[in-house]
């Protein structure tokens, strides 16, 4: 059994059993030998020296428990077999010079352990030391590369998040994983470029000769570089502040979704119920578990997600001001892998939330649908349209009949609240289109003697085109009056309601016929009636106004046909979109 002992080379320990131990010691003395009579040989065999230890570092890195003859006979293959450098010489002779060849060969070792080398800079890293490193090697500022990295990350992520937006679908799903293409490329030069360990790793990564002066001065630095960052330095303090400001921040979010989470799953779980009353759908439970379980998962990922950078915030705030120890390399990789993770679970999880969403929210429409054709179905009168109960009650008992509603929506004709007095419970005619224009037709008959009438009715609209008609017996030229356009404030009875309760009757002189049928009116009401016009909607009144159909001659007994209509063959112009609203129908006997 071969006895193994521990050598020191270049600084570094390594276990060799004898018969290496004896050939190594034999090829570096003789190397000695042989260069130190040349100028400037005692550093190249000091050079040589630090290879063996790397091709060590190399052999034991694949797997060598210790250093065996073997190796050591490798290692000398690669560098050259002295026997063949010195065959010829007298190696006592003094003044020996070695041939052009050997010369060559040693200057060509010489140039190739002093070559410049990327190593990671971790004496002076943020990180890894990947920019710092690679600063070295280019020879520029490692802070310039870092704003340089930053710029990169920020205008990768935005030019992605423009392609996510532009082609949207599958494109979005790509975005997440490939916004961090600059960060993850970070992270593998991490792992796979070796960092400067030794002191001959930092000469040979700023490309300075390895002598012993050199190895001696950067030994001193690095000891001076590790004084100062154990000290607090302006860098420090900043970068303190900041991971500070971003605890703060994410805790306050972080509570926030804690917080939230089950406000929303309380808030989804009423208004998406079990069942769905009255329609069957094998499809909604499923979809509603799917959605449940996709909602839970993206807000436990995104609370994970948001502990994991608010927990990585305060240990960098800390160790930032020499507080606690600053994270290893390796569990930085991991908290940021964990980060990745959980924020992609998260939005994918969001996504698929918001489809089944969509889902559930098709199949309440449709079973409204469904539940709207049974209702039609159940509430189509006599005149072919659909009411309910209320409003074919209104329409009986006011003798109004609807002759024509096409494209009015929710397929009602009247409706309740925001009347004159502001009294929400009269129902009177209204017709609602935000679509198509609708075309209506809604009327009623009475009888009258001869004389001369008017019919007068209050009225509002948000668009113009809307009008009260009137027909005499079987003439076919109907009277109109145009609904004046106030929409919800305002209205010729609010602003005769004020004027009436501040001002007497008869000093308010002369006023358009617009005005004066309104305060003829309402006149006939009582000044409590005129004080609730005047306090409807909040004092600005609901757009009420009265319009007039006037010189209504009859000359015999006769009929009369009146109501509002959008019809273009008794309007002559075409209909539009918008509301109209009309009550208070009454005929006047003037003479």
């Amino acid at each position: 059994m071969k006895k193994n002992i521990q050598i020191n080379l270049c600084g570094r320990l390594y276990q060799i059993d004898e018969d290496a131990y004896e050939l190594l010691s034999h090829y570096t003395e003789t190397l000695r030998n042989y260069f130190i009579k040349q100028e400037g040989g005692s550093e190249i065999a000091d050079d040589i020296e630090q290879r063996i230890a790397e091709l060590f570092d190399e052999q034991i890195a694949g797997g060598s428990q210790a250093i065996t003859i073997e190796n050591v006979q490798s290692i000398i293959n690669q560098i050259g077999d002295l026997k063949d450098i010195t065959e010829g010489e007298e190696p006592s002779t003094e003044g020996s010079k070695a041939t052009n060849e050997q010369k060559q060969k040693a200057a060509h070792l010489h140039e190739m352990l002093n070559t410049k080398k990327y190593y990671r800079d971790t004496t002076h890293s943020v990180l890894f030391g990947v920019l710092s490193g690679a600063a070295h090697y280019i020879g520029t500022g490692a802070n310039t590369l870092r704003w340089l990295f930053a710029l990169i990350c920020i205008g990768w992520f935005c030019f992605s998040t423009f392609l996510s937006i532009l082609f949207g679908g599958p494109i979005f799903i790509l975005f997440i994983p490939a916004a961090f293409i600059p960060e993850v490329i970070y992270f593998v030069l991490g792992l796979c470029i070796p960092a400067a360990t030794t002191p001959e790793d930092s000469l040979r990564m700023k490309g300075v000769p390895v002598t012993p002066q050199n190895l001696t001065s950067e030994v001193k630095q690095q000891n001076v570089a590790y004084t100062k960052k154990r000290d607090v330095s302006g860098w420090s303090i900043f970068t303190g502040i900041v991971s500070i400001i971003i605890a703060i921040f994410t805790g306050i979010n972080f509570i926030g979704c804690i917080i939230t989470a089950p406000i929303l799953y309380t808030i989804f779980s009423h208004e998406i119920p079990v069942d769905l009353d009255g329609y069957v759908n094998p499809a909604w439970g499923q979809e509603r578990t799917v959605f449940f379980t996709c909602l839970i998962i993206a807000c436990v990922a995104m609370i994970i997600s948001i502990g994991i950078v608010l927990y990585c915030s305060i240990h960098s705030s800390l160790s930032s001001f020499k507080k606690a120890k600053p994270m290893g390399n390796l569990q930085r990789v991991l908290w940021a892998i964990g980060w990745v993770v959980t924020i992609t679970v998260s939005i994918l999880f969001i996504i698929s939330a918001v489809r089944h969403f969509r889902n559930l929210e098709q199949m309440r429409n449709e079973a409204n649908h469904a539940e709207y054709e049974v209702w039609q179905k159940e509430h189509t009168r006599e005149d072919g349209f659909y009411h309910s109960d209320e409003e074919w009650e209104f329409l009986q008992a006011g003798r109004w009949n609807v002759v024509v509603a096409d494209e009015v929506d929710d397929n009602r004709c009247t409706y309740t609240g925001d009347y004159i007095d502001g009294d929400r419970n009269t129902r009177y005619l209204d017709v609602y289109c935000d679509g198509t224009p609708a075309r209506v037709l809604i009327q009623r008959m009475d009888s009258l003697e001869p004389g001369t009438y008017r019919l007068t009715a209050a009225v509002k609209a948000n668009n113009d085109h809307k009008f009260v008609f009137a027909l005499l017996g079987d003439d076919d030229q109907y009277k109109l009056a145009e609904i004046p356009v106030y929409d919800d404030e305002g209205g010729t009875i609010h602003e005769m309601a004020n004027w009436m309760l501040t001002t007497s009757v008869d000093s308010m002189g002369e006023l358009n016929p617009e005005l004066q049928l309104a305060v003829d009116l309402l006149s006939l009401k009582s000044r409590n009636t005129l004080r609730k016009i005047s306090d409807a909607n909040w004092e600005k009144g609901n757009g009420w106004s009265y319009v007039a159909v006037n010189d209504l001659i009859v000359k015999k007994p006769t009929s009369i046909t009146y109501g509002i209509t959008t019809l273009e063959d008794i309007t002559g112009v075409e209909p539009t979109t918008g509301w109209f609203s009309a009550t208070d129908f009454k005929i006047e006997k003037i003479k």
